[in-house]
């Protein structure tokens, strides 16, 4: 499986953030394919900046799924801690996350058809997965194709 990850941030991310962000993917994933780049919102009249991180060719099975997004849970509440000054919203989807990137360009709460959505603000989830004093992680299967490692029709 392969994982396209998006930070969605007013300010800019600066270097050597974004660098400090990507070497904590690799501490968690060491045996992952991982690239990044960044979007800044000037460049394409957007409200947000972006970084991507692309975590490419995951093993994963029904039964590690919520490994998995433990995972990524623990990986986003350690960098929130650590790197307070900044604010920022996560996608992430399974396939394509063009189509939850535009919904939130336009209107930073219309977050509840994404497959993982994650935040340190104080927003009410539809799909609420999993809620600290750190931040709110929602898990949506209808729109992505996360569906696959619950009780769907495609289901493993």
């Amino acid at each position: 499986m392969n994982l396209d990850i998006v930070l969605f941030s007013k300010e800019f991310i600066v270097e050597i953030d974004s660098q400090r962000i990507f070497k904590s993917f690799i501490d968690l994933f060491p045996n992952q394919k991982i690239s990044i780049s960044i979007r800044a919102k000037e460049e394409f009249k957007e409200n947000f900046n972006e970084l991507n991180i692309f975590l490419r060719e995951i093993e994963v099975t029904k039964d590690g799924i919520h490994d998995l997004f433990k995972k990524i849970i623990y990986l986003f509440e350690m960098i929130y801690v650590k790197m307070e000054h900044l604010d920022f919203d996560v996608i992430i989807a399974n396939d394509d996350v063009a189509i939850f990137d535009d919904k939130y360009q336009n209107d930073w709460n219309d977050f509840d058809d994404c497959g993982i959505f994650i935040t340190q603000r104080n927003v009410k989830m539809k799909n609420l997965y999993y809620k600290s004093n750190i931040l709110k992680f929602q898990l949506n299967t209808k729109y992505c194709s996360f569906d696959v490692f619950f009780d769907s029709k495609y289901a493993f």
